[in-house]
């Protein structure tokens, strides 16, 4: 629990932009190069 005014503002700042950027993953997830069913700890793109 924040105990000052300015800790609570920047708990609610935190909050918002998290939940911005979870609102905008999906207009992002086409601008990123993905591999599904990766057998492993990594995989690898090619430049």
């Amino acid at each position: 629990m924040a105990t000052t005014i300015d800790q609570a503002f920047i708990k609610q700042f935190e909050r918002e932009v998290h939940e911005a950027y979870q609102r905008q993953g999906s207009k992002l997830r086409n601008a990123v190069r993905s591999i599904n069913n990766v057998k492993g700890a990594s995989a690898v793109f090619q430049k």
